[in-house]
């Protein structure tokens, strides 16, 4: 992690981030993910078609430390759809970004700002920042449930074939 300092600053931010979205947001999910967009393409199908970066971590002690201790700071909140209080997911990259995931409260209909994804690309997607604090990015998907799933789908094919070509040899 950071030095005090710089880490209760990273912190802070991202909680009052938090805060800010439970002002928009009916339920919000808290988590790390290598690949924001397949993320938040994963949180659709959960009707949270939001997902707002708070903090790029790179290391996987950083980001287990930095999740865990946002999610039990969010714990008292009945609006939080975590199951446990502890990062619990597997790593799939050397840098993670801790993020918040939600859907619109209904008097709410829009958010000016955000990216819209409606197809993932391993080019075409955010990457780690450096820069602290994290630059405010904030996705949203307007895919229904049945067409997000079908794009992890077609990744998930396209990700996999493309890997056993490059690992498999001729005899």
């Amino acid at each position: 992690m950071f030095c005090k300092h710089h880490d209760d600053d990273v912190f802070s931010r991202a909680y009052a981030a938090i805060r800010d979205v439970l002002s928009v947001g009916s339920a919000i999910y808290i988590g790390r993910t290598g690949f924001p967009e397949r993320r938040l393409l994963e949180h659709a199908l959960a009707e949270r078609d939001h997902l707002l970066l708070l903090h790029w971590a790179a290391s996987w002690p950083e980001a287990e430390e930095f999740e865990t201790r946002l999610i039990e700071s969010c714990s008292h909140l009945n609006r939080i759809e975590n199951e446990t209080t502890e990062s619990a997911g597997r790593f799939t990259s050397p840098w993670n970004a801790i993020y918040v995931s939600f859907r619109l409260k209904h008097r709410v209909h829009a958010l000016p700002g955000t990216q819209e994804v409606t197809r993932l690309h391993w080019r075409l997607r955010t990457w780690p920042t450096q820069t602290l604090p994290c630059p405010v990015v904030l996705l949203r998907t307007p895919l229904d449930h049945e067409s997000s799933a079908a794009e992890l789908e077609r990744w998930q094919s396209t990700h996999h074939s493309r890997h056993r070509r490059r690992t498999t040899h001729p005899s």
